[in-house]
């Protein structure tokens, strides 16, 4: 994969890890 794309919402599908964090700055494969 060479691209992801974060469209708008809550981020609750990806919970607990955007409780804290926006899902744009999630880490991705390793990265930031």
């Amino acid at each position: 994969m060479k691209a992801m794309v974060f469209a708008a919402g809550y981020g609750e599908r990806l919970r607990p890890l955007t409780e804290r964090v926006p899902k744009a700055l999630l880490p991705v494969g390793g990265r930031p």
